[in-house]
């Protein structure tokens, strides 16, 4: 097990909450910069902001439900595929950081569309993903911080591929 090393506001551990994220950390011990391992720490809310300090803009819950039952974005997933095959937003697309440039165009082939990235809320992978498919040229990107935990924690739909 990895220990806890901190908390967020008044005691608040928003990744012991979850699934398979249920009593881990974001952090190791030992390593007390955030973009140290698990790289930037992105609470639930807050605007992603990468180190050089450009801010992707953010969607909430409610919003990102009409958007989804509209048909008017496209949901991507930057969590691996065995998380993806658990649960993931309807119509939600997979794409990890490390297969955004070779399959962006293939899975997203519409550069004007609104794409909302999501992941974990403890995991930088959502950031990464978004911040890469702005520089591949996808100019409405939004990023949802709150994470998959969070959606499934408000009994939201999801879809399963097991």
């Amino acid at each position: 097990m990895i220990p806890i090393l901190g908390a967020g506001p008044a005691g608040e551990k928003p990744w012991a909450a979850w699934g398979p994220f249920a009593g881990s950390s974001p952090r190791r011990q030992g390593h007390d910069s955030p973009w140290c391992c698990a790289g930037p720490m992105t609470r639930p809310g807050s605007a992603g902001r990468d180190p050089a300090g450009d801010e992707l803009p953010t969607i909430g819950r409610q919003d990102l439900l009409d958007a989804v039952r509209s048909g008017r974005v496209t949901p991507v997933e930057a969590l691996g595929p065995a998380y993806y095959a658990d649960a993931h937003l309807p119509g939600a697309v997979n794409l990890t950081p490390g297969l955004v440039s070779s399959h962006a165009a293939s899975l997203l082939p519409d550069r004007d569309a609104e794409i909302v990235v999501y992941g974990s809320a403890t995991s930088p992978n959502s950031l990464s993903v978004a911040r890469r498919l702005r520089a591949l040229g996808y100019g409405r990107v939004r990023h949802y911080p709150a994470g998959k935990e969070d959606w499934v924690e408000h009994g939201l739909p999801v879809e399963r591929l097991t």
